[in-house]
């Protein structure tokens, strides 16, 4: 694996190797993408604890594969996280819940059926225009996992309309993906599934909730910055007190 010099590589994850990667950046077209990948193909839990260590350093998951953004010449993608202790609620974010009060949720083990499959596909063709995945495709990245992961489901008059994919640990929580039907959008479900997410954290105690990357000048992933306070991995270290 070989490392750029503009990569410090002690803000890197190293024990379980990996490879660098680069692929067309998701948010700035113009961009590429440079990520350190390490791949779990033999479909084995990994242990809490290297779990907990991995974001730490800043690592998301998807499918079967941890990531991390490095991109040299762009530090747009900054990880970011709540102390669940200290998180309080904006008078916005009560509405939000009083909105949902009829909303019911159920925990299941992650998995993937025609069903979800489905509302994946209503979600990426209505919210974000983009093309429907093949049901592999979509199995793979949100229906498989090598760590311990649920999904959280929002129901409606009994239809899903919601599913939230969420990482556990013993100590930590860290939202993957969320993904809705469109047609329920007034009921503010990517807050509403936040604010779900760390009351699951409250009420189980665990410590922090990771909630992937902050883009600060991209309105589909600046919203993170409402929940506070919230900290920001910058230069390997995590500050805090961000109000």
């Amino acid at each position: 694996m070989a490392i750029n010099e503009n990569i410090n590589p002690n803000e890197l994850f190293l024990e379980l190797g990996g490879d660098i990667y680069k692929t067309k950046c998701a948010y700035y077209p113009d961009r590429t993408h440079i990520a350190h990948t390490i791949f779990d193909f033999a479909g084995e839990r990994t242990h809490h604890s290297i779990f907990d260590k991995l974001l730490k350093y800043g690592y998301r998951r998807s499918g079967m594969v941890f990531y991390k953004s490095i991109c040299p010449d762009c530090k747009a993608c900054i990880p970011i996280r709540l102390r669940v202790s200290d998180f309080s609620l904006t008078k916005s974010m009560r509405k939000v819940l009083k909105k949902n009060q009829n909303t019911k949720i159920e925990y299941k083990p992650n998995s993937s059926n025609t069903e979800k499959f489905n509302l994946m596909n209503n979600y990426l063709v209505n919210k974000h225009e983009r093309k429907k995945l093949y049901y592999e495709e979509f199995k793979f990245y949100y229906g498989t996992s090598i760590v311990d992961t649920y999904d959280f489901h929002y129901y409606c008059d009994d239809k899903l309309i919601g599913v939230g994919i969420v990482d556990i640990t013993k100590k930590n929580a860290s939202t993957v993906y969320f993904y809705f039907d469109v047609f329920y959008n007034k009921l503010s479900p990517g807050v509403f599934s936040i604010l779900k997410e760390i009351e699951f954290c409250k009420k189980t105690a665990r410590e922090y909730y990771y909630l992937g990357y902050l883009i600060k000048d991209n309105p589909k992933m600046n919203y993170k910055s409402n929940f506070k306070p919230y900290e920001l991995l910058i230069d390997g270290e995590w500050s805090g007190d961000f109000c």
